[in-house]
This record gives C-alpha cells, sequence and structure tokens, in this order.
C-alpha cells in the first residue's frame, strides 16, 4: 500500500509463527484468545459454545491454540444463513456441528502425546463432510501443521499436508 509520501513494504505473512510458538511454550494464553474464550462462552442469540466471527477473523492458529490450551476441538463454520461461526465442540474426542451448518471450513484436533493419532483423518471428519455434501476440508493440530482432507480420504489416514511451522517460521510442504 503505498501512498504519496511513502513506499510500504510487507511480509505476507498472515499470523505470527513466533506468537504461536511462545503460546505452546508457555501455556499462557492471549487477550485475543481469552476473547475468543468469552465469546464462546456468552449465552447470545447462538447459544453457549458458539460465536459469530468476521472472515478471517479466526485462523487455524488461533484454532491450534484454543485447543492447545484447552484441550477440546474447535471448529470454523458456515451456517446456513451464511454467517461465520466458531464452535467450541466441547470435548477432546470431537462432537457435533450446529443442525444448520452449511460449510466446515477448519476444525481442530487436541494433542495425542505422542501418539501420532492427532494428525489422523477421522471417520466422522469424512462423514461429516458427505453430510454437508461438501468437497474437502482442513483440520489443524496443535503443533500448528495443517491437513487437507476429503470426502474420499480413507479413515484413520493422515490428510494431504498443507502447512506446517518449523523454525523458520509456516512452510508449504509443496514448494
Amino acid at each position: 500500500m503505498a501512498n504519496a509520501k511513502t513506499a510500504c513494504i510487507a511480509s505476507g505473512v498472515a499470523e505470527n509463527p513466533l506468537e504461536f510458538t511462545l503460546i505452546r511454550r508457555s501455556g499462557d494464553i492471549s487477550e485475543r484468545h481469552q476473547e475468543f474464550l468469552n465469546r464462546l462462552a456468552a449465552k447470545d442469540n447462538l447459544g453457549k459454545g458458539l460465536a459469530e466471527i468476521g472472515k478471517r477473523e479466526v485462523t487455524a492458529t488461533d484454532l491450534a491454540v484454543l485447543t492447545f490450551i484447552t484441550g477440546r476441538e474447535y471448529a470454523i463454520v458456515i451456517l446456513k444463513d451464511n454467517r461465520r461461526v466458531l464452535v467450541d465442540v466441547g470435548s477432546y474426542k470431537g462432537g457435533s456441528l450446529p443442525p444448520n451448518t452449511r460449510i466446515l471450513i477448519m476444525h481442530s484436533h487436541p494433542d495425542d502425546y505422542g501418539s501420532g493419532m492427532a494428525k489422523f483423518i477421522s471417520e466422522p471428519d469424512v462423514d461429516a463432510l458427505v453430510f454437508l455434501n461438501q468437497r474437502y476440508s482442513y483440520m489443524v493440530t496443535v503443533d500448528g501443521t495443517i491437513y487437507r482432507f476429503t470426502q474420499n480420504t480413507i479413515p484413520n489416514t493422515v490428510g494431504e499436508v498443507v502447512r506446517e511451522l518449523s523454525y523458520s517460521g509456516w512452510i508449504n510442504p509443496q514448494s
């Protein structure tokens, strides 16, 4: 965004990998993530566990942090009335999406404590796409790895890695 007085440059990095790493190391919750939890706890017109959000307001990193802090799964969905909603699924085991869900944009899987199970796409994950008649969605683990999965993903296998966190920041493994 250049203006009449100066030129500007930008990294193009939408999310700060250092902030994510520090939160994971310390276990402390940021004001931003506490505000999301407060909105999810509010008893508004959507109900507890649901918070209306703006486009790009909640990122994959935010889902990973919320899941890391609470141990529960979270999702970003679009409802049939086109509202974008952050969902606290309520358990580390997953659970139900709102009945008026039209699109599952992304959801999170909790820490697996070294078992490797968090990266697996579950049968309910694939079934959700079939139920919603949706071609694909994304899942993020608490280590920041994002997986793409489809209706054809074999349950209990790993989806396609889309992005992962390394020491140098976020990377796209296909690059």
